[in-house]
């Protein structure tokens, strides 16, 4: 019989417990698990909850729970209107994560054992596609994020394989918060020259014509905040409107 207040779901906890300490679920057996478990338990309370398919059936559980709670990492993201702050997040899942993926990864690449059951085959089958589903989803999220950036198509999808493939190692590389910083700037930078975007008003032989100048490829949101900010100074300029300007000024404003 199951241990009293012992639920499966305790023993696929204790295995994610192992995972976070980089243990690869094939490596794990249930006394790890008893050893990890909040009060004494027994073999006998795991086979009672994993009598259809023992560890075979725990190793699956441990997959499903662990895709659902990279993608819900990698997915707080969407959370996030800057994209600086979008690939913060990004690269702080994947440091956080890092032990349990690295394990899973490892599993993934390790010999299949020789005279695999089906079951077992089946279970590896279940974890790559687990895997590359994950990677898919940081993918997009980092492509995303870098078109909104400012990045061309071409260039985010380019950045963002790179930034999945680093963020897939463990321990990161770059390593340090303060290297992707300076990574995010480089990013930055290339994603938005020094070209000025600017709004302006002009005087025109049929009254104000307001000019809104912006760079190539500007991310929606900044693009809102120009119309926001050319809007204010079209207000402005109305209020103003019938009061006589010297020849050859005009009100400008900075986007």
């Amino acid at each position: 019989m199951a241990g009293a207040g012992t639920g499966r779901d305790d023993w696929i906890a204790a295995a994610m417990t192992l995972l976070g300490r980089g243990a690869s679920p094939a490596e794990m057996d249930v006394d790890d698990l008893c050893a990890v478990m909040p009060h004494p338990v027994t073999r006998g309370s795991f086979n009672w909850h994993f009598r259809a398919g023992r560890l075979a059936a725990l190793r699956r559980a441990v997959i499903s729970r662990w895709l659902d709670d990279r993608i819900a990492a990698a997915g707080k993201a969407r959370e996030k209107r800057d994209p600086l702050d979008r690939l913060r997040i990004l690269r702080d899942a994947a440091d956080a994560c890092g032990p349990g993926d690295s394990a899973m990864r490892r599993w993934a690449a390790a010999p299949e054992r020789s005279g695999a059951s089906e079951t077992e085959q089946d279970v590896r089958r279940q974890l790559a596609a687990a895997i590359a589903r994950a990677d898919d989803v940081t993918t997009a999220l980092l492509d995303e994020a870098l078109t909104d950036l400012g990045l061309s198509g071409q260039e985010a999808a380019a950045a963002a394989a790179t930034l999945a493939a680093a963020f897939a190692a463990w321990p990161l590389a770059p390593p340090a918060p303060d290297a992707f910083e300076d990574m995010l700037a480089v990013l930055r930078r290339a994603a938005a020259p020094d070209a000025a975007r600017e709004v302006q008003v002009i005087d025109g032989d049929g009254g104000e014509v307001l000019l809104v100048l912006a760079a190539r490829n500007l991310p929606a949101g900044q693009l809102g905040e120009l119309r926001e900010a050319a809007r204010q100074v079209l207000g402005l300029a109305g209020q103003h409107a019938g009061h006589d300007q010297p020849a050859g000024e005009a009100p400008a404003a900075g986007g």
